[in-house]
């Protein structure tokens, strides 16, 4: 079966063995994660969140994901207090996600979620955000500028892509050697390939870099921090996203984001996000619906009321 991890870029080849068990699909399992670490200027000490869960998709349709975050753990990070844990910070909140060829085009989200949690889903759902359709640049390692819709708004940001061919097998192996590759075949195992990139003989890792100037992205200045509802003032001073495939083997993606703010004191927050494709199971029911539905996008600059979905 060919899977859509991310519409018009990413899909996997599974084997189903025991098709009655996968009659609701399947579902896309990521582990997520956000560091977010306050630092005073000329102060050592850092305080901060350090959140881990998991987020699991299901393909709706060709361009359409539906997604869950099905736990979260929150530990806070300061010099002298207790770390406290919080689970179910995702709420279980049912949202989805629409694609276009360049990337992620809107969210679909229950009109009453909490304001973190929209913040926590826009943060994971961004680093799904291929940004450009990678096919135009098929096996050419190329440096360039596009727009990009992103958590700060419409960018202009440089990318960086590049492409490198595994080593492929030997044409000196032999018969029994491959024989007895085939032999160690697992049906269950999941094979990850690159939309719309036609097949090498070997492997391709795909790195795509992201780098952005928020002095030129259209809502840097109404940029959200995840656990924070930004009181103060503040500036976005740097912006950097990592994708990186392996075919056959991982997927993984990344941003870093830095902010000056000025509280009591000038303070610099740094925050990670990070998801990485931990593995494929059966669903195990049919897909979930959103009950009042509201439509916004990657950028905290559109307004939820406004783009109410009836």
């Amino acid at each position: 079966m060919n899977l859509t991890i991310i519409p018009f870029f990413l899909a996997a080849q599974l084997g189903l063995p025991e098709v009655e068990k996968w009659k609701y699909g399947a579902e896309i399992n990521y582990h997520v994660h956000i560091l977010s670490t306050l630092l005073n200027d000329g102060d050592e000490n850092r305080t901060g969140m350090d959140l881990n869960g998991d987020m699991g998709c299901r393909p709706k349709d060709i361009d359409t994901l539906v997604c869950r975050i099905t736990s979260a753990t929150m530990r806070n990070i300061g010099i002298g207090e207790d770390s406290s844990e919080t689970d179910d910070m995702g709420g279980g909140q049912v949202f989805e996600i629409d694609f276009d060829e360049r990337g992620v085009k809107s969210l679909t989200i229950q009109s009453s979620i909490p304001m973190e949690y929209l913040q926590m889903i826009r943060s994971f759902t961004a680093q799904m955000n291929v940004g450009t359709d990678i096919r135009r640049h098929v096996g050419l390692s190329s440096s360039f500028v596009r727009k990009e819709n992103f958590t700060l708004g419409e960018c202009s940001t440089a990318f960086n892509v590049s492409w490198e061919e595994q080593n492929s097998v030997s044409s000196e192996e032999t018969s029994d050697d491959r024989d007895d590759s085939d032999a160690r075949y697992d049906p269950n195992e999941v094979r990850l390939t690159l939309i719309g990139v036609p097949k090498k003989s070997g492997d391709v890792d795909l790195v795509i870099e992201k780098f952005r100037n928020p002095k030129r992205c259209t809502h840097a200045d109404k940029y959200l921090f995840w656990f924070s509802r930004n009181s103060g003032d503040f500036d976005v001073i740097t912006s950097f996203s990592r994708i990186a495939v392996k075919e056959n083997e991982a997927f993984e993606s990344s941003t870093v984001t830095t902010v000056k703010m000025k509280l009591r004191k000038p303070t610099t927050l740094h925050e990670f996000v990070k998801i990485k494709l931990k593995s494929i199971a059966e669903a195990t029911g049919p897909l979930p619906t959103i009950s009042r539905p509201a439509i916004t996008s990657l950028s905290p600059g559109h307004n939820l009321e406004t783009n109410f979905a009836e």
